[in-house]
């Protein structure tokens, strides 16, 4: 699992080089944009509308996941769709500030998630069990490229939403540090999560569970001060939910807008977020 996060950002770095190649070649444009200028309106119309159903679809799946996972670990008596719209709320109400204002939200609140990563992981630290990790390529290295492609095509793939939100960069080469940083930062927190949850609970259980990292932070309790600090991870994975499935709202209502040829985006932003949450 965790050398298939290695060879996972392998694969997918080409696909980058070219998501930020684009950026490059077109200034100002997002990837609706750029589809028009290549394909016509004709074509380009065409393909952009199989990308923005695979946003809208994308994003009602994501948001189902996480009322699910909030109705599952939390509130158990509370029906999924409260927790669905007041999450898709939340999101609507950011992306019709605009990107920046999406990004500076991101900007904060990574910093919560890494330093509650940081200290889940010092915690959990006496519940590691290093034999856990033992015996590596025990059944040669296909099952690693098995694991490599399924990490390549979740999360590394779905990049490719940040080339439909993106327009524009500070400079003109912006664009490759932006890919290339994200996505080493992004397959570092992976990394650390993945094999804590291997050291804690052991490769069966972490493969065979919804959620292998609440069930991992489950088990610390130390004495009686702390318990019950699965909150943490839970806190983790409501505010990746939030930019997520923000990000992924921005690029629907964004395909709408290029599809119609409105001037702007905001105005639709309650129907499509209505749209997504039934």
């Amino acid at each position: 699992l965790w050398i298939a996060i290695f060879v996972g950002i392998l694969m997918v770095s080409p696909m980058l080089a070219i998501f930020a190649r684009l950026h490059h070649i077109f200034p100002q444009r997002d990837l609706f944009d750029i589809i028009e200028i290549c394909f016509g309106k004709v074509l380009g119309k065409t393909i952009i509308i199989i990308f923005t159903w695979y946003t809208f679809y994308w994003a009602t799946d994501v948001l189902n996941n996480y009322g699910l996972f909030i109705r599952t670990v939390s509130l158990i008596e509370t029906p999924k769709t409260i927790s669905v719209i007041f999450l898709a709320v939340l999101c609507a109400l950011c992306i019709r500030q605009g990107i920046e204002v999406l990004g500076r939200c991101a900007a904060i609140l990574v910093i919560i998630v890494v330093l509650d990563i940081f200290i889940i992981v010092l915690l959990l630290f006496p519940e590691m069990n290093i034999n856990n990790m033992l015996p590596v390529f025990q059944d040669g290295f296909k099952p690693v490229l098995k694991g490599a492609n399924s990490v390549f095509t979740q999360p590394f793939v779905q990049t490719v939403a940040f080339t439909m939100a993106f327009s524009s960069f500070r400079k003109k080469k912006s664009s490759y540090k932006v890919y290339f940083t994200g996505l080493i930062l992004g397959a570092l927190l992976s990394l650390v999560i993945s094999v804590t949850n291997i050291l804690v609970i052991g490769i069966d259980e972490a493969t065979n569970v919804f959620y292998p990292s609440y069930v991992a932070v489950s088990r610390m309790d130390i004495g009686d001060i702390l318990q019950r600090l699965e909150v943490i991870i839970a806190i983790v994975f409501v505010l990746g939910g939030f930019i997520k499935i923000s990000i992924l709202l921005l690029c629907t209502c964004k395909g709408v807008k290029k599809i119609f040829g409105f001037n702007d985006y905001r105005f639709i932003v309650w129907p499509i977020t209505l749209l997504v949450i039934k």
